[in-house]
């Protein structure tokens, strides 16, 4: 199973010590994420709705265990976090969710129906994955989070658990194909903008040129007396076209 690209892969977990290790096995595979401390500073102005991975603590109240505290921090911080009806895939990770696993499941419903992922929850059990190491910061010893296995490993293991929740819907992983070859043929096409842009140093008035050039190939002679603005919007068609001929190319391989 493919992992999203391009940030649509959610971490919420009220300590980043536990978080670290594993948004640093997504970053060695080139696979962004967004990592939400649960609290409100973190929360965004405008919700995903985009996202296709979340990885969600049980306990977000950095405390001892108490379900109705922790239910309505979940409830308040998913709520906040991503948009109504997204279809993500949901992983319930934490040290102690044996218990309370199926109350979250419960949770989402109910509470949470309107962002119910779209498959049943997936147990990440966060202590299989990670253990606590003692390490000398400051002249005194401090608890810190490190993987038990590899960096490729751990995405290994994440995939498989992908694997065996989607087992049922496996006709997902062409769309979340096809999501990825259309991220990353945007990239390029950005890319060789700019690539050419720069080529003579003067990177602003080439780039205004071939904003230009583009849209008088579609508009030709109707661009006369335009604003530079309204001849960059008109450009932005033509390198529709540039981005359909990449993702063509990516789709026939």
């Amino acid at each position: 199973m493919l992992l999203p690209k391009n940030g649509r892969v959610i971490i919420i977990d009220d300590q980043s010590v536990q978080a670290l290790p594993l948004i640093n096995a997504l970053s060695k595979f080139n696979i962004a994420s967004t990592y939400f401390n649960a609290t409100k500073e973190t929360i965004p102005d405008k919700k995903f709705k985009d996202v296709r991975i979340v990885f969600l603590d049980i306990n977000l109240n950095d405390g001892p265990s108490n379900w109705q505290t922790e239910k309505s921090l979940l409830i308040r911080y998913v709520s906040e976090i991503i948009e109504k009806n997204t279809p993500y895939i949901l992983f319930i990770w934490s040290v102690n969710e044996s218990g309370q696993f199926d109350d979250v499941c419960n949770l989402f419903d109910h509470e949470l129906k309107e962002y119910k992922p779209i498959i049943s929850p997936i147990k990440m059990e966060k202590d299989k994955f990670f253990k606590q190491v003692e390490i000398e910061k400051g002249g005194s010893k401090v608890i810190s989070w490190e993987l038990v296995y590899t960096p490729r490993e751990t995405i290994e293991l994440i995939r498989k658990k992908i694997d065996e929740g989607i087992s049922t819907l496996d006709s997902l992983e062409a769309l979340l194909k096809w999501e990825n070859i259309v991220n990353d043929s945007s990239a390029l096409v950005v890319n060789e903008i700019l690539s050419l842009a720069k080529m003579n140093g003067t990177i602003n008035t080439d780039l205004k040129q071939i904003y230009f050039d583009l849209a008088h190939a579609y508009w030709g002679k109707t661009l006369k007396g335009q604003s530079g603005e309204s001849i960059t919007a008109k450009s932005l068609i033509n390198l529709n076209s540039l981005l359909t001929d990449k993702i063509e190319y990516k789709l026939s391989n």
